[in-house]
């Protein structure tokens, strides 16, 4: 079963779960993990910020948001099938980093090596940080 965080709250916790169903609202939430691989289903957000910090293989299916913030952080990879909105994405790992559907005007922010985009569309840019 997973969880989910929704709503406009937030904060900062450790989780110890493989999988997150939704993250979704106007909170800030800085989720740490354990080092284990996460599956997120679907991180919809209007204002809110979502921060990943030292995960294994991080998966998220969906990233469609307003104004929302993803950051990954000291995970071994990320994999997003699709991004779309003006939310930024910024991908700070030094490993894989794949997106597979970039759209929208949100930009994607990333360090070392440039993520592998399938497709693109939208104003958006994939810039070096």
């Amino acid at each position: 079963m997973s969880r989910d965080f929704d709503g406009n709250g937030g904060g900062e916790l450790t989780i110890q779960d493989s999988e997150i169903g939704k993250v979704d609202g106007s909170g800030t939430w800085i989720i740490w993990g354990l080092g284990q691989d996460l599956v997120i289903h679907d991180k919809k957000d209007g204002e809110g910020s979502l921060t990943l910090r030292n995960f294994g293989n991080v998966t998220i299916s969906n990233k469609k948001d307003g104004n929302g913030v993803l950051i990954v952080l000291d995970c071994k990879s990320v994999s997003i099938r699709e991004i779309n909105g003006s939310g930024h994405t910024y991908l700070r790992i030094a490993g894989l980093k794949k997106i597979t559907m970039k759209d929208g005007d949100g930009n994607v922010y990333f360090v070392g090596a440039p993520p592998i985009i399938d497709r693109k569309n939208g104003n958006g840019n994939v810039e070096r940080e």
